[in-house]
């Protein structure tokens, strides 16, 4: 009995700190993405995006990692299929996973240089 207790209280534990994508250390792996890295690379690094969006040619993925305390979420933000740039931002945890609560892209956000590309093409 004290084996199936220890296993539930192990898989209650284990749930409230899920990931999207295939890693389970989001920030550290993270650290891998840079400028000119390709989606196919990102999906190897990071695993498949939690949230995308888009606006024309650019678009953004979002990845999360679910803490005891805060939910961490990187974007990660692309330009015609190559990475321009990464940002990253952390809320005190919500009920379920970080994954039930990725927000709406905020384009404003968006690394300098991104948005300095799309405004040239809106215009």
């Amino acid at each position: 009995m004290k084996g199936i207790m220890l296993l539930v209280l192990l898989s209650l534990l284990s749930a409230g700190c899920s990931t999207t994508g295939s890693v389970s250390n989001l920030q550290e792996k993270s650290m891998e993405i840079r400028p000119g890295v390709t989606k196919d690379e990102v999906v190897e690094i990071l695993g498949m995006p939690g949230d995308r969006s888009f606006r024309g040619a650019a678009e953004a993925w979002q990845y999360c990692s679910t803490g005891f305390s805060q939910d961490k979420y990187i974007t990660v933000w692309f330009l015609e299929d190559v990475v321009e740039g990464l940002t990253t931002y952390a809320r005190a945890e919500a009920f379920g996973t970080c994954a039930q609560t990725f927000t709406s892209v905020d384009w404003g956000q968006a690394p300098d240089n991104l948005k300095m590309k799309l405004t040239i093409e809106d215009d």
